[in-house]
């Protein structure tokens, strides 16, 4: 079966190399370069190493994202992402496919990159491949690579060790040519965030260690049970440590269950992201289900138990 597995690859991405050796040539000095990344909150955050170290090797060219997370939410990529890593972000969310390709034709780009999901499929990277060089007219490029087997799922997922988002990323740059940021930054738009207001908020636990926890959870499979969050908390409590729930106001349904006392803050749908990024930053540790929070914590540091 793990013969199977490398034997797909190999011939996926072989696939893929001939057509992006036909379709595109190396490009010398992009003047405008589009980079397209998909995905939540998670996958924008997993994907900022690289877009960080796209930035620093194209330092003198103007870099626009392609991005569906939405830029009218305070998730958006716009909001998490420090404004100095792009100079335009493209929501093409609203748009047409039509609407979308005319659009990126008419900015004329040099170089377009692709940051593709991991469960991308081979018929979409194959579209994408063919449709930003025959359609928008981007005549060089780079990205395209098939990672995760559908059919092959379980036993990928038992047998075999994925490499994890961030470092998957950088690999397909280091592969063509750039080299990854050797900090392994996460420039976070933290320079947004009113310290006053965080100060103001975590002030009756001043000089204490708390600790974030974020009960809510996007997908219904990911929710760890709400009776067992407050058995961890009151577990927590005992050891003289102070709590703060984060999250969104989907989430503050669930937190609103939790008993409280002097010992636990129930921020939920009080705090943006980044602001609930700057709580996790001060906080000794964070305790999230399989959410966007978690990616925030780790972005900033915070050691995190991530539940699955």
């Amino acid at each position: 079966m793990g013969f199977l597995v490398l034997s797909y690859r190999f011939i996926t991405n072989a696939l893929l190399n001939v057509l992006s050796r036909l379709f595109y040539r190396k490009a010398n000095a992009p003047i405008k370069i589009l980079v397209f990344r998909t995905g939540s909150i998670g996958d924008s955050i997993c994907a900022l190493p690289a877009l960080n170290s796209i930035r620093n090797h194209y330092a003198n060219s103007e870099i626009h994202w392609l991005t569906n997370a939405g830029a009218k939410n305070l998730v958006s990529l716009s909001k998490i992402a420090h404004p100095s890593l792009y100079d335009q972000i493209i929501d093409y969310s609203d748009l047409s496919k039509l609407g979308t390709m005319k659009l990126i034709k008419a900015n004329a780009y040099n170089l377009v990159i692709q940051l593709p999901q991991n469960k991308a499929k081979f018929r979409s990277l194959v579209r994408d491949l063919i449709s930003f060089r025959v359609l928008c007219r981007i005549k060089s490029g780079f990205g395209w690579k098939k990672e995760f087997i559908p059919f092959l799922k379980k036993y990928q997922e038992k047998n075999i060790v994925q490499t994890n988002e961030r470092d998957r990323l950088l690999a397909i740059l280091s592969e063509n040519g750039i080299a990854p940021d050797q900090d392994l930054q996460f420039p976070l738009n933290l320079a947004s965030v009113d310290n006053d207001k965080i100060k103001h908020i975590i002030s009756p636990f001043d000089k204490e260690k708390f600790i974030s926890i974020v009960v809510g959870a996007k997908r219904p499979q990911n929710q760890w049970p709400i009776d067992s969050f407050q058995l961890l908390i009151q577990k927590l409590v005992a050891k003289n440590l102070k709590i703060l729930l984060l999250g969104g106001p989907d989430d503050k349904v669930l937190s609103d269950q939790i008993e409280f006392d002097s010992n636990v803050l129930n921020l939920a749908s009080l705090t943006t992201p980044m602001e609930s990024a700057e709580i996790m930053r001060r906080s000794i540790l964070t305790i999230s289900n399989d959410t966007g929070p978690m990616h925030l914590s780790y972005a900033v540091g915070t050691p995190v138990v991530a539940l699955f």
